[in-house]
């Protein structure tokens, strides 16, 4: 109980800091009797969810994935002052106030957990300068695998920064000065990087750590995604896809393989209206992708059947992850929770058909899954159920969920067309999937005036305007 009250007061907290004026535009308004009603009720479900937390952690369960599906549970449609909080959110390494789970063998140090310097992270203190005063820290933001991050002001501008800095061993190092390469790849083939995170600065700190300088953001979809859990406005999510679509076009063109889209890799500016795609540690660029064909690349809700499958890794594979994100986005569920590879693959099955023959006979990892009838093997507890081809649905249950999820005359008349998009980018041939610059020219954006249909080899349209002024509630 001790540990699901500590859970509750950091949830209470991070609740108390967010400023959701800020969002109101985007999201909707309350009355002072709803405030206080959705406030206690919110409260009351955090209570719960983190004793159910803690139980399903001692089942076994992976907290994220917990978390991911507890947010699908809600069938109506809420607002942002109604929506629950998760108690333990999926750690954003570039959000102010993010708090990341705490290593075991950590000390404190002026009120900020700092590891032992066996773990190898950076130990920084609030108040530090780094980069020879160039730097003034302001907090820990947490920690991740590879790499610390803190929040920093830049001295001679007053510009908040995020910095990242490796922890020190070579592997980690290498890490890190891979992620920069490929971010600076990026930068120097598309100067117009709308979209993509962007780094500010680099350098070594104490002789030990890569540190690379990002732009300071401030929250990310992941928690759009926990405040609205039935999904946000058609509008909305117009907004995101194109500016979305765009960053993935821009990787396109510099032939690299993003490799891990998700909601918690996507992050928004202070106002909301504006996203950029970050996190490139798992990035490929075209030398090193032919060695990289992981069946476990990529977060699992997010992987692409090839993926899956065993073949290398490709841009089909962002393409596949950014509609997983979209939909989850329209709709507030996740379309294919699966508990393991073999499981995403039965849904995919369920969903979207069967397997082309052509991309089961290349598959590295076709016998795994498939046997040579092309039936496929669902292998559980109880052990392997051979499930005969089928013909494809008439309506996806992809199509059903973006319908279901439409709400007003405006977004039954146009959520059609997100649904053909969202299936044109999870098309179970990666040939055959949409490509981002395609994707652009859908009829989809063509409907808002503010969006164009044309290449993206010109320049991008601006959409901020439109998103501070959208009503993203449903």
């Amino acid at each position: 109980m001790l540990r699901s009250r500590n859970k509750l007061k950091r949830v209470l907290k991070e609740e108390n800091d967010f400023d959701s004026s800020e969002s109101d535009d985007f999201f909707g308004e309350r009355t002072r009797e709803q405030e206080e009603a959705a406030l206690q009720a919110r409260r009351a479900r955090i209570a719960a969810t983190a004793v159910k937390e803690d139980e399903n952690t001692s089942k076994g369960k992976t907290n994220e994935d917990t978390n991911i599906i507890a947010n699908q549970k809600s069938s109506k449609r809420v607002r942002i002052d109604e929506a629950p909080l998760s108690t333990k959110p999926v750690f954003d390494m570039f959000a102010p106030g993010a708090e990341a789970p705490v290593a075991a063998g950590v000390g404190q140090l002026s009120g900020v957990d700092v590891p032992l310097e066996s773990e190898g992270y950076a130990r920084i203190r609030p108040g530090e300068t780094l980069r020879n005063g160039k730097y003034l820290v302001a907090a820990e933001l947490g920690r991740g695998v590879f790499a610390s991050v803190v929040r920093a002001t830049e001295v001679a501008t007053g510009r908040l920064v995020a910095i990242k800095l490796s922890r020190a061993n070579a592997v980690m190092r290498r890490a890190a000065q891979r992620e920069l390469a490929t971010l600076r790849h990026v930068h120097a083939i598309t100067p117009n990087r709308d979209g993509i995170v962007a780094v500010l600065d680099d350098f070594v700190h104490r002789e030990q750590h890569v540190a690379i300088v990002f732009e300071c953001l401030s929250a990310t979809i992941r928690d759009i995604i926990r405040l609205h859990t039935s999904g946000i406005r058609l509008a909305a999510v117009r907004v995101y896809a194109s500016q979305l679509i765009r960053a993935l076009a821009l990787l396109a063109r510099a032939d690299v393989v993003h490799a891990d889209v998700k909601p918690d890799n996507v992050l928004l500016t202070a106002d909301r209206s504006h996203l950029r795609l970050a996190d490139f540690g798992c990035a490929l660029r075209k030398e090193h992708r032919a060695t990289s064909n992981n069946a476990y690349l990529a977060a699992r809700f997010y992987r692409a059947p090839e993926t899956i499958l065993g073949y290398p890794p490709a841009g089909p594979i962002d393409t596949w992850a950014a509609a997983c994100v979209l939909h989850e986005l329209y709709t507030g569920r996740v379309a294919f929770p699966g508990a393991s590879n073999n499981a995403m693959l039965e849904l995919f099955l369920d969903a979207r058909g069967p397997f082309p023959a052509r991309v089961l006979r290349r598959a590295p990892l076709r016998s795994a899954h498939f046997d040579e009838d092309r039936r496929f093997l669902a292998r559980d507890e109880q052990g392997v159920r051979v499930i005969p081809r089928r013909a494809p649905p008439k309506v996806s249950r992809i199509r059903n969920e973006i319908m279901t999820a439409s709400a007003g005359d405006d977004e039954r008349i146009h959520a059609p067309l997100l649904a053909d998009l969202i299936e044109a980018m999870m098309v179970i041939d990666p040939a055959k999937r949409i490509t981002p610059n395609e994707a652009l020219r859908h009829s989809f954006f063509s409907t808002n005036k503010h969006q164009t249909s044309k290449n993206y080899e010109n320049e991008p349209t601006a959409v901020g305007a439109e998103a501070e002024t959208t009503d993203g509630s449903k």
